[in-house]
């Protein structure tokens, strides 16, 4: 009979969309759509880092379990504490969200794991280029990020006439004045403001995600998520978004009807009058069924079939 092999989740106790959804909702639903290779479970890192808290952290690991390292929990990970893992014949997976992929330590895993496209291009880029050892080459794998899980459950946009919303950080969104009144804004900025917007997300047929672009072309630099695409693809509606935010044209392909192109306000709002104008018209259900591609790609038995390819190679 084959042994199930015991997987951690490694988060710090952080009030953070990263440390919900991609320790919390992926084991979750790795416990739910996984076929029993493995058994899921959530690791809490001891908030205080004396040899003491870490021993009995350590200790309290199942022997031999892998440890998937998340965002902030991989800050925490060094020599020191690689040391007493192996000790346990514990195997380490770090994941790669918003971090600088040449920042990672790589000398202290066994498997580094992107969840965008272009984030896992980047880091076989950085071994051709000897920015990363040669030796990292086949400890590199995808697992993309999947959408806030209580989405999945939202169903496809109802509205039939054309009404848009922004879901996020205001940081990150970029509107014209000239559309100011045009486009909702719903808070993500903490798990409680994303349910309360999840509510009410449903009711908009368009989502917005344009964003600022600077910094996008330096070589080393961190990858973000598509999870903006991702949640529009799993409401079934289409995104007005950036042409070169990370895995944009990999997933919606460089037909696409609704990329902006250059950022500038004028290009932005002539982008998103386009997309009014063609509301339920054959672009606009194109628009749709690369949605649905998207959302295909995503889906949980899809991310969670990643996540099994990803921790067999360790």
């Amino acid at each position: 009979m084959a042994v199930t092999r015991p997987v951690r989740f490694v988060f710090r106790k952080l009030n953070t969309g990263s440390t919900v959804m991609r320790a919390h909702q992926l084991c979750q639903i790795a416990r739910r759509f996984a076929r029993g290779a493995y058994d899921f479970d959530l690791s809490e890192f001891p908030h205080e880092r004396d040899p003491d808290s870490l021993g009995a952290w350590v200790g309290d690991l199942p022997e031999g379990c892998i440890l998937f390292f998340t965002k902030h929990a991989v800050k925490m990970l060094d020599g020191n504490l690689r040391e007493m893992l192996s000790a346990r014949g514990c195997r380490v997976v770090i994941d790669c969200v918003d971090s600088v992929i040449d920042r990672l330590p790589f000398a202290h895993a066994d498997l580094v794991v992107s969840s965008t496209y272009d984030g896992y291009r980047a880091m076989i880029r950085a071994v051709d280029d000897g920015l990363i050892d040669a030796a990292h080459r086949d400890k590199m794998a995808l697992v993309l990020h999947a959408a806030d899980i209580k989405v999945y459950g939202l169903g496809r946009a109802q509205s039939d006439s054309f009404s848009t919303a922004y879901l996020g950080a205001p940081e990150n969104f970029l509107l014209p004045e000239a559309l100011d009144g045009a486009v909702a804004y719903l808070k993500a900025t903490n798990p409680r403001l994303m349910r309360k917007s999840l509510k009410v997300l449903g009711n908009y047929s368009f989502h917005y995600g344009v964003r600022p672009t600077a910094g996008l072309e330096a070589r080393i630099r961190s990858y973000k998520p598509f999870t903006k695409g991702v949640t529009a693809a799993h409401c079934g509606a289409p995104i007005l978004i950036n042409r070169d935010v990370d895995d944009a044209t990999i997933f919606l392909s460089d037909s696409y009807p609704f990329f902006v192109d250059d950022g500038s306000d004028g290009d932005i709002s002539r982008a998103f009058a386009h997309a009014r104008d063609a509301f339920g018209g054959p672009e606009w259900r194109y628009a749709q069924s690369i949605m649905q591609s998207v959302a295909a790609r995503t889906s949980p038995p899809e991310i969670t079939r990643q996540l099994c390819d990803a921790l067999d190679m360790v």
